[in-house]
């Protein structure tokens, strides 16, 4: 499957179920739709966060689990799952962003204080989680990041009591 045409933004609920959600992923360039976890532990309305490793060919999905609320990382390669240990400090329904630097992975979510905290994945393991210095608090609102120039640049509107007249916070972040 051509990683460039893939989308991963849709969980769907599984078998009828209020509590139950599979990933699924759609191919652009066929049409083609494949379906991952079926009755896994997805969080129902989680957000959804993925990235590709051109070193090993690997895509990859980050998401909410539904019992503890950490954050997991699933592999579509080999349909494994891992915690992301240092994650279990996210607020229910947090904004998931994800991207990867030279075979470094960039993991932005937001805490249940509203901070926005980045943990790293890199030679295959995932770090400690950090706040990101200088960001607002987050609303209860989407997270995206981008990579450009060694830089990260995080964009997310800011809680309502700390939304400036700018509208969009723009956290730049060294890599």
């Amino acid at each position: 499957m051509d990683w460039i045409n893939a989308d991963f933004s849709h969980l769907q609920p599984y078998s009828g179920t209020k509590d139950k959600v599979k990933l699924k992923e759609f191919s652009f360039s066929n049409g083609n739709v494949a379906s991952y976890m079926d009755g896994g532990d997805v969080a129902l309305n989680s957000s959804l966060g993925a990235w590709y490793e051109p070193a090993s060919d690997e895509r990859f999905v980050v998401y909410q689990e539904a019992k503890n609320g950490r954050l997991k990382e699933f592999s579509l390669i080999d349909r494994t799952t891992h915690d992301i240990v240092s994650t279990s400090d996210a607020k229910a329904g947090t904004p998931i962003a994800v991207t990867n630097y030279q075979g470094t992975a960039y993991l932005y979510y937001a805490d249940k204080l509203d901070n926005v905290r980045r943990v790293t994945k890199s030679s295959g393991q995932w770090g400690s989680s950090q706040i990101v210095r200088d960001s607002p608090p987050v609303g209860d609102n989407q997270i995206a990041v981008v990579t450009a120039n060694g830089f990260n640049h995080i964009f997310y509107l800011a809680r309502d009591d700390t939304v400036d007249s700018r509208g969009f916070s723009h956290i730049i972040e060294r890599i």
